[in-house]
């Protein structure tokens, strides 16, 4: 076979690399490269190779309502109380320090979980865990802090009852604590003269404790002595019916 060069294939080879290699009359020696061919058969299983070193253990969250149990966790473990919201992190020292899943803020009281401070001086927000007999203030006037009208009482189911009531001032802002025999609420009500001709009251701030709270709703009114008044409304009878309000 002659090319355009006049010279011809005098001998053909593939090489023990898989090259193929010619031999032209004009003594060139020509690798064209390596020479595919068919897929062979699949060969048996070659002999499995050594166990790999062990992976780095993963990280395992425990949500329990108590604080961690020093037997259980690894390393790296994450223990969150359900009771607490407080999370703790096992180290190989055992279980770290517990850190706070809702930490106080201005004048929240992480320990209960509830508003604090008030005082004589006032104060938006008022701890609700006892009664609000003691509160220092009283009387009209911008500031002061008084018990609601039905102070630590139990209240019928579906009836207004009137709460707060504010002889001299334009506004004022309740805190209830409502018990029911299927959990508690907390809400603080801000009611003026100018909303009393609308709605008559706005809710401001909500905190819900247990599975099923009473379920409060509210209403303000202004009587002809020009007098603000705020009612309740729950939809469950109230064991108890605490509160504080500040007339503004």
């Amino acid at each position: 076979m002659a090319d355009l060069y006049g010279a011809t294939i005098t001998y053909a080879h593939i090489n023990e690399s898989g090259q193929l290699v010619l031999l032209l009359s004009n003594d060139t020696v020509i690798t064209c490269g390596n020479v595919v061919g068919p897929v062979g058969a699949t060969g048996p299983q070659g002999v499995p190779g050594p166990r790999g070193a062990a992976g780095k253990d993963g990280t395992e969250i425990f949500v329990r309502p108590g604080p961690p149990d020093p037997a259980v966790g690894q390393p790296n473990d994450i223990w969150i109380s359900s009771a607490s919201w407080t999370l703790w992190v096992k180290s190989g020292m055992g279980w770290g320090a517990g850190m706070d899943l809702m930490p106080g803020a201005n004048n929240l009281d992480a320990a209960t979980r509830r508003f604090n401070g008030g005082g004589s001086g006032g104060g938006r927000f008022f701890g609700m865990g006892a009664p609000s007999a003691g509160i220092s203030g009283g009387g009209g006037g911008t500031g002061t802090l008084q018990p609601i009208l039905q102070n630590d009482q139990p209240l019928p189911a579906n009836a207004w009852t009137p709460v707060a009531f504010d002889p001299d001032g334009d506004a004022m802002i309740v805190d209830l604590w409502a018990a029911s025999p299927n959990g508690t609420v907390f809400i603080e009500v801000a009611a003026s003269k100018g909303l009393a001709a609308d709605t008559g009251y706005s809710v401001v701030y909500e905190i819900q404790i247990g599975t099923n709270p009473p379920n409060l709703t509210f209403r303000a009114s202004v009587s002809g002595a020009n007098q603000l008044q705020l009612e309740v409304n729950s939809d469950t009878a109230l064991t108890t019916l605490r509160g504080r309000q500040m007339l503004i």
